[in-house]
């Protein structure tokens, strides 16, 4: 675990120092910095960090692919970089600048705190998922770098990306629904519709998977696993985590009233956190929805950054502070006593 509590403790040490929000030249350094710190470490591991890191590593190995499971696009980039070379260590190397690198682009471009993005990247475990779920966290980094697009009001470029994105995690596909919603302010009607959603969604999230599952073939294989069963521990404590970071980023945009006059950036990032937030509720009862939590987990963060990078009162350093403090034991905690959730601990090199 010391890897990340490194990693954690340069994010906030080298923000302190460089002042990232204050100017883009240190802003452009500080991020491009914790990109090759994220990236080399994720770059570097080996094929046994990460649930299932192992299963890529592998698969990289094989002659054929006809038949996998796997959508075109992955298939295509295990065959690419094949013709490079066969050790498999480069498919691990390559996703990892890729996946790194998207978000640190999108946190360097966005309206947000950096800092508070970045440290929130690791406590809230988002790039623990990305060391394991490859195609996934690929496919969130193609619709990282086609956000800028749905900002600029470019819907075609933006669905497109998202179908490009598809093509290495089907999943990936349900993220369309940020373009209508990009259209919604955020408000306390909104808020109480999206209740009703995770209240129905936590009802009926198995007759959900059971209609998925039927529909795609390709995720039946989940129906007798434990994927298809409730994560009682887990799902909760994240859900809780993610709805108190959530309240209070809107309460400390709303007393600005910045949520009232919200941007389009602020609104895609209102609204992927919410999905967030209906995703870990959907994951109470099917462990398999935890997993769509890679794609808008970073949205959380950065709209959690995004409030901060707007507090200008004298509390400002000590709700920094409190946040900085909590999600590290977060971190910790789940770390320490549920390592097999993620599989990242223990790290090693390759």
């Amino acid at each position: 675990m010391s890897v990340y509590l490194l990693q954690m403790t340069f994010i906030l040490i080298f923000g302190f120092l460089l002042k990232p929000d204050k100017g883009n030249d240190s802003r452009k350094i500080y991020c491009a910095s914790v990109f090759i710190v994220l990236a080399g470490i994720a770059a570097l591991r080996s094929y046994s960090v990460g649930v299932d890191t192992a299963q890529y590593y592998f698969a990289y190995s094989r002659s054929s692919f006809a038949g996998s499971r796997y959508e075109i696009g992955f298939i295509a980039l295990i065959n690419f970089l094949n013709s490079i070379s066969k050790n498999p260590q480069l498919l691990i190397g390559f996703s990892s600048i890729i996946i790194n690198g998207s978000v640190a682009l999108f946190i360097y471009k966005s309206n947000v705190n950096a800092t508070v993005a970045f440290y929130l990247y690791i406590t809230l475990l988002t790039y623990a998922a990305n060391l394991n779920l490859m195609r996934q966290a690929l496919a969130m980094a193609i619709v990282l770098l086609s956000l800028p697009s749905l900002y600029g009001h470019k819907a075609i470029k933006y669905v497109a990306g998202c179908f490009f994105a598809s093509l290495f995690h089907s999943s990936a596909i349900i993220l369309i629904i940020l373009l209508p919603l990009s259209y919604v302010k955020p408000s306390n009607k909104v808020m109480f519709v999206y209740l009703l959603v995770a209240v129905f969604l936590a009802i009926f999230s198995s007759s959900l998977w059971s209609f998925i599952s039927s529909l795609f073939g390709r995720y039946a294989v989940y129906s007798s696993s434990r994927w298809a069963g409730g994560n009682y521990l887990a799902a909760p404590i994240m859900t809780l985590m993610d709805i108190i970071l959530f309240c209070l980023s809107c309460y400390f945009l709303n007393t600005r009233k910045t949520i009232n006059k919200a941007s389009i950036e602020s609104r895609v990032l209102f609204h992927g956190a919410m999905l967030q937030i209906l995703f870990q509720f959907l994951a109470c009862s099917v462990n398999i929805f935890q997993r769509l939590t890679a794609f808008s987990s970073i949205l959380l963060c950065s709209f959690v950054a995004y409030s901060l990078y707007r507090i200008n009162d004298k509390y400002k350093w000590l709700i920094c502070y409190a946040l900085v403090l909590i999600t590290a034991l977060f971190f910790i905690v789940i770390m320490a006593y549920r390592p097999q959730w993620y599989g990242i601990v223990p790290y090693s090199f390759y």
